[in-house]
């Protein structure tokens, strides 16, 4: 936790926590393993999903590249591990784009069952 590592916090549960002026929380940092599962996450999503979803994954990637050491970056700039794309940024995408703004709004959704 955080109190536990050094990092000065004021408060208690249920109420709310403050952190105390001057402090800094410490960084934030992946191992490689970590990193490769992250990595490949968000080949999956710039793969499989819609467009909007894809740019904020590699806008993420991109952040998160950018703070990495050196060695750790280019082990993951350098991973094999390929995400075929079946060429779902189609109309499979698309749909997958309207059910996701459903969710996020709370909308009804009805789904029809069609065997091609």
């Amino acid at each position: 936790s955080l109190l536990s590592s050094g990092v000065p916090i004021q408060g208690e549960a249920g109420v709310g926590y403050l952190l105390q002026a001057g402090s800094h929380l410490p960084p934030l940092m992946f191992s490689e393993k970590e990193m490769m599962a992250l990595e490949l996450g968000m080949r999956m999503v710039r793969a499989w999903s819609d467009v909007e979803l894809a740019e904020a994954s590699h806008s993420a990637s991109t952040k998160i590249l950018s703070v990495l050491p050196d060695k750790l970056k280019q082990q993951v700039e350098d991973c094999p591990l390929i995400v075929p794309d079946y060429h779902t940024q189609s109309e499979t995408a698309k749909r997958g784009q309207l059910l996701r703004h459903a969710i996020d709004h709370q909308f009804k959704v009805s789904l029809d069952y069609q065997d091609e």
